[in-house]
């Protein structure tokens, strides 16, 4: 396998993923294998959807192995762009987090919360759960992202689809909700700068980051909370026979040693 990778030489990655994770990740993977050259490009979810179908109505395969949320996998498995490939990785991973066929594993989850400035809006008026967010103190106060197909999802699971898809319609038409194209980290920002009181499905992750540098902001631990998984998959048009697999599998090692670290 390494004398085929050493051949190969190169593979092409796209990241759903910020750069510094990502860049995380394959200095990890260059540690073992430093004759790899590792193309990265990291778009966010919806730009590396963009970018792969665009390939492939182009008739061009130029990714090898792609992360992104799980929500938009299903279309390309539907259009046949993916290849199965099973990790040796996958039966160390949660169950529900590895396709059943083999199409993708789970690489990791990112947990929602209400994030608000903490200088705006005190604890005791804080919103403790999603329904507070529909009284008025709250109506042309809110931040959320313009394609937040995953909090749809979560909400559906926690509370049904007529409940989820009422409470989204009332947030956007009744509470006129600002519905940014940002990434959730600059969305995270604008709230710590003052320019929104709360972000409706703010990032955990991003949440702590900031409040560790001092931001002035805060957010809610809810009895119910849900998640937003990205997976990792081959590329059906993949050139690299050997490196697609070993980087593949690479992302699930890599990320499996972060979590018992933790």
């Amino acid at each position: 396998m390494i004398e085929n990778a050493k051949k190969e030489g190169a593979v092409t990655f796209y990241a759903a993923t910020n750069m510094r994770d990502t860049q995380e990740i394959v200095a990890g993977f260059n540690k073992f294998y430093p004759f790899v050259k590792v193309g990265i490009t990291s778009l966010g979810g919806p730009g590396v959807l963009n970018k792969v179908t665009t390939e492939e109505r182009a008739g061009v395969a130029l990714a090898d192995v792609v992360t992104m949320t799980g929500g938009y996998v299903p279309e390309l498995i539907e259009k046949k762009m993916l290849a199965k490939y099973r990790s040796p990785m996958v039966p160390f991973l949660r169950k529900g987090f590895v396709d059943a066929e083999g199409y993708w594993p789970g690489v990791y989850a990112i947990g929602y919360t209400i994030i608000y400035n903490n200088k705006r809006v005190s604890q005791k008026d804080a919103p403790k759960r999603y329904e507070d967010l529909l009284q008025p103190r709250w109506k042309n106060n809110l931040l959320m992202d313009a394609e937040a197909h995953d909090l749809l999802a979560g909400l559906i699971d926690l509370w049904g689809e007529a409940k989820a898809t009422s409470f989204l319609r009332q947030i956007a038409q009744e509470q006129k909700v600002t519905l940014s194209r940002q990434s959730h980290t600059f969305m995270t920002q604008l709230v710590a700068t003052g320019e929104h009181d709360v972000i409706v499905d703010g990032y955990v992750h991003n949440a702590v980051a900031l409040k560790e540098k001092g931001a002035p902001i805060d957010y809610i631990v809810m009895n119910l909370n849900h998640r937003a998984a990205a997976v990792d998959y081959c590329h059906r048009g993949a050139g690299t026979a050997t490196l697609t697999p070993l980087l593949y599998s690479w992302i699930t090692i890599y990320l499996k040693r972060r979590v018992k670290s933790w």
